[in-house]
């Protein structure tokens, strides 16, 4: 929290605890009550808990105060990277990977040596610094890093990152609030028309340049617009952007779900002007991406698969029902009744333009419903739809767990989500040209 803010706390009276600070949303005092919004806006998500046990109260102006705060904070964890506290004295790298996961609910996978889970790290930074960063500064003190290529988790539908060892130069990269791109390959390529003599064979040149854009886990994201190019020179001051100066267009219409390996990466491929010859240097290309991403919001309403059957829970205008619960041989089965609220459709819309800011989420189920073990680990799951009452906003669901690695469900999450649309920045310079 910045010294200005605990300032002003002090000199009203007020701790920067949060518990405290959503008290003061009720002082009959206006400036205490903008004060403790604004202090609890700027702790972010370590304010949460606080406020979701009060989401619920009696009193209306709380709630509505709250329920701002509550999707203000929680639309910050899209487009604001996660802050990360790095003060650790000779831990071993794998009790460091444990301290980040409870800091940012990311399981930090090491690479299969395992040589690396016993290094030992020694890292003191007075202040919190984005994600990314942190990831830089763990890895620099003992020879790691992030592997840029495809995400790989060994547990489904939970946010991982890969820490691998640390072989040749770093890849370049480039930061945007929660989103890093990787320049991952410039390339030249020569292709020739075979002929036979005398005949002269054509040969045609293309070069390109091959990113990876990646959010942090917990977010998905999705291409929505072409990639720009704002700038692209190289060391003797010429253009090599394309004519015209845009990427390629998107592939994917809805995105990927939660859960799936590539949820939180995109591969993008650039064409430039093709220059005379190999050799040279890029002197800067930068440009940005049209996204969107969504994430979880973090007070998901919760049903345990041993309570009592066909007791209905509700939050937010959604109900959910738990009914045919059945374990056979290694596998558990049940349906799940998922009832909107109206004006709310929770079903999947067509394909539109999303303009840039907060935007509504298209619905899939596998976004909102997560199935965990009695460690809070989260299950693989199918589903087989049985009823679909579109007039009711209902859907009735058979869902099936199997039981792997022993692991068995004992209960059912359904998250609200959240999403919006920006343009991701990037920059790269001083880069060979092949």
């Amino acid at each position: 929290m910045s010294l200005t803010r605990l300032i002003l706390l002090a000199l009203l009276g007020l701790a920067a605890d949060p518990d405290a600070l959503v008290g003061e949303l009720s002082s009959p005092k206006e400036a205490v009550r903008v004060e403790a919004a604004g202090a609890l806006e700027e702790l972010g998500r370590p304010a949460l808990p606080s406020l979701y046990r009060v989401r619920g109260s009696d009193d209306p102006e709380l709630r509505r105060q709250v329920t701002k705060l509550v999707d203000l904070i929680e639309r910050q964890r899209l487009l604001q990277a996660t802050k990360v506290r790095l003060d650790f004295e000779d831990k071993s790298l794998a009790e460091v990977a444990e301290a980040l996961k409870a800091q940012t609910g990311v399981s930090v996978i090491l690479g299969p040596d395992e040589v690396l889970r016993t290094r030992r790290v020694t890292l003191h930074v007075p202040e919190p610094v984005p994600f990314w960063e942190a990831l830089d500064r763990v890895g620099a003190t003992c020879g790691v890093r992030h592997n840029p290529g495809l995400p790989r988790s060994p547990s489904p539908r939970e946010p991982t990152i890969l820490l691998g060892l640390a072989e040749g130069p770093p890849v370049p990269a480039s930061d945007a609030g929660p989103f890093r791109v990787y320049l991952v390959r410039l390339g030249r390529h020569r292709e020739v028309t075979p002929v036979r003599p005398p005949a002269k064979a054509k040969a045609r040149e293309s070069l390109a340049v091959d990113f990876h854009l990646i959010a942090e886990p917990g977010l998905v994201v999705n291409q929505i617009g072409p990639v720009v190019l704002d700038e692209a020179v190289d060391d003797q001051g010429r253009d090599l952007r394309p004519d015209p100066p845009v990427g390629p267009h998107p592939t994917r219409i809805q995105g990927p779900r939660f859960g799936e390996a590539n949820a939180s990466l995109l591969s993008l491929s650039m064409p430039l002007k093709t220059v005379a010859g190999p050799g040279g240097r890029l002197r800067r290309i930068k440009g940005h991406v049209p996204v969107s991403v969504i994430t979880r919001t973090g007070d998901p309403i919760i049903v345990p698969l041993t309570g009592e059957v066909g007791k209905i829970s509700t939050k937010e205008g959604i109900a959910l029902s738990l009914t045919d619960i059945d374990r056979v041989g290694e596998a558990t089965t049940f349906t799940l009744m998922i009832r909107g609220e109206p004006g709310r459709q929770p079903f999947l819309t067509p394909l539109q333009v999303i303009p840039l800011g907060d935007f509504q989420p298209f619905y899939r189920r596998e976004n909102h419903v997560q199935v965990q073990d009695d460690q809070g680990r989260p299950l693989w799951w199918s589903e087989r739809g049985l009823i679909h009452k579109a007039k009711d906003l209902e859907t009735v669901t058979q869902f099936t767990v199997p039981h792997r690695e022993g692991r068995t469900p004992t209960r059912v999450l359904y998250h609200g989500v959240v999403g919006a649309a920006t343009e991701v920045a990037f920059e790269f310079t001083d880069m060979h040209l092949p």
